[in-house]
């Protein structure tokens, strides 16, 4: 897990970790036998993450990071890359949830400001 806290996640990814991370201390933790109170607590956690998530709080001082190694890895792991079969159009897609804005913003300024656009290519 030291990695993680290092190499903290961007976006909703970081709210599941942190979830993660709370559920694995606390059971390994634990100064007994698992009991009622812990799985309860288990479980709330786990029906939270991922697409269960309902709650978005970042914890404070949280500052999304792109970098392009980064961005290679959310594109590998994420990205879509399709022909359209009508008009033979390439496609590359990433899909987000409104959740997501905050980070869609900052990939945004980042290929802003690594890409070389003039305010014609904007």
């Amino acid at each position: 897990m030291k990695i993680f806290d290092r190499y903290t996640f961007n976006g909703i990814k970081l709210l599941d970790y942190t979830d993660f991370k709370e559920a694995f201390l606390s059971y390994f933790n634990r100064p007994g036998r698992l009991d009622e109170d812990l799985i309860d607590k288990l479980l709330k956690l786990k029906e939270n993450m991922n697409t269960g998530r309902v709650e978005f709080n970042f914890p404070k001082g949280h500052q999304i990071k792109i970098t392009k190694y980064w961005l290679l890895g959310l594109i590998e792991g994420e990205g879509t890359f399709s022909l359209a079969k009508e008009k033979l159009r390439p496609n590359f897609q990433l899909l987000f949830t409104a959740a997501q804005k905050p980070l869609l913003i900052e990939i945004r300024k980042y290929l802003i400001s690594n890409l070389g656009f003039d305010r014609f290519s904007l």
